[in-house]
């Protein structure tokens, strides 16, 4: 057991631990390419053995700021590192535990407000406190051949009493009362769309600020008087 929290706690371990993360987030996108967003959340990120992972990654990073004093030693960019690599996991675990997904299919002229989620369990739907309605949907494709270059949906949004436009396509996101809908694909005949719906407040604020504090760790490293990076521009000069 001593032996194992030692190489937990190690930068070895570090290393293979974020390879081996690498590793299963370039599965995990290849999985979603091939098959489908669900399958790679069913084999990838919602498996036990990546969030396993996950928790190996925030133990070691606990464990290694405490082998080496990175406090008393007062390496602050490599704590505000570790910390919001931690915030990030942590937004990752809150977007599992309370985050809900899923799709809507709505056909030109017509109105919708369910949203289809699918689970281990089944199929579920939600009432969305709002109505989309597809007014045109629109696919463009490259210049002589049939593969699509682009594909958009122009809506009408019928929310607490009004009527907005909106338009979603593959760069350009809908907000909405804490949902977000992506244009995910369309029917055959090119007269329904298909969107993606995400509704993750809490784990997008929470990994958007590990975020922002991993991009202080790094100005931090360049910045402190301490940082490797300021002595090594010392010694060259």
């Amino acid at each position: 057991m001593e032996k194992l929290l030692h190489y937990l706690s190690s930068y070895k371990a570090s290393i293979t631990l974020l390879l081996v993360y690498a590793v299963g987030l370039a599965t995990a996108t290849f999985v979603e390419k091939q098959m489908g967003t669900e399958a790679a959340k069913m084999l990838i990120y919602y498996s036990p053995l990546f969030i396993f992972l996950q928790f190996l990654l925030v133990l070691n990073f606990i464990l290694l700021m405490l082998r080496k004093n990175w406090i008393q030693r007062k390496k602050w960019a490599l704590l505000v590192i570790h910390f919001a690599l931690v915030v990030i996991l942590a937004g990752a675990l809150t977007s599992f535990l309370f985050g809900k997904e899923g799709q809507i299919h709505i056909r030109e002229g017509e109105k919708s407000s369910q949203m289809v989620m699918h689970t281990s369990k089944g199929v579920h739907t939600k009432q969305l406190p709002f109505e989309l309605e597809l007014v045109k949907f629109t696919l463009n494709r490259y210049p002589g051949s049939q593969s699509p270059s682009s594909y958009e949906s122009d809506l009408r949004v019928h929310v607490d009493g009004e009527v907005r436009e909106a338009r979603v396509f593959m760069n350009n996101v809908l907000d909405l009362k804490g949902y977000r809908f992506f244009q995910a694909s369309y029917d055959e005949d090119e007269r329904g769309t298909i969107l993606s719906v995400n509704r993750d407040v809490a784990g997008r604020n929470i990994t958007y600020s590990g975020y922002f504090l991993l991009m202080i760790g790094f100005i931090m490293m360049f910045l402190m008087p301490n940082s490797r990076f300021r002595k090594l521009l010392v010694q060259l000069k």
